[in-house]
């Protein structure tokens, strides 16, 4: 988008276009129709961060502009330049999982029928809020998906959850789905029940 008093044109935009190389967009008047008659002009665009390697949780993305332009005797004036600086910012899940038995009283001497209870939190140290939050949670050896007994967040209020049991692995999502957004230093904590089947081994 351009100010009143100039007229719009469609920049040319470099290839690849995917983040994997630095992209240029070129505007370009000519002739009388420019911004001669404008005493500033401003260009607005909007830009996307590529989800690639390179763009990293604290790297510093650099925007370079130059402006070139004749005088009204049509000479060559001075290049102008200019540069803004972005740090990205991430998202990174930390997760913990301890065992809580409910029987028997320690880890030690599981048999068939036991339940364990499991927690295990999620808690983001990144540097911008995690959207969309699934996990997948693999279960011991021998032990099968009972019950959830509940979500809550760091404030301790309950978070709605799905449980989906896949036997080997249950899945944890919001409820409704991609409802799990974690801020910044905030974490979600599911409690849920296991029993230990007849193949359990040790």
């Amino acid at each position: 988008a351009v100010n009143a008093g100039m007229t719009s044109v469609a920049p040319t935009v470099s290839a690849p276009n995917n983040g994997s190389a630095a992209v240029t967009l070129t505007w370009t008047w000519t002739g009388d129709t420019a911004v001669k008659t404008v005493a500033s002009a401003t260009i607005k665009y909007s830009a996307s961060v590529a989800d690639v390697n390179s763009n990293s949780i604290g790297a510093t993305l650099l925007n370079n502009v130059w402006l070139n332009y004749n005088h009204a005797d049509n000479t060559p004036a001075t290049q102008l330049t200019s540069s803004a600086s972005s740090t990205v910012a991430e998202p990174i899940i930390a997760t913990t999982k301890n065992t809580v038995p409910s029987a028997p009283p320690t880890l030690t001497g599981i048999k068939a029928g036991d339940v364990v209870t499991y927690k295990v939190r999620f808690t983001n140290t990144g540097t911008s809020t995690a959207y969309d939050v699934t996990a997948d949670d693999t279960l011991a050896q021998g032990m099968a998906f009972t019950s959830l007994t509940g979500c809550v967040d760091q404030t301790s209020n309950p978070v709605p959850t799905t449980v989906t049991d896949n036997g080997l692995t249950i899945t944890f999502d919001g409820n409704p789905a991609g409802s799990w957004d974690i801020a910044v230093g905030n974490w979600i904590e599911c409690t849920y029940r296991t029993t230990a089947q007849p193949g359990l081994f040790m």
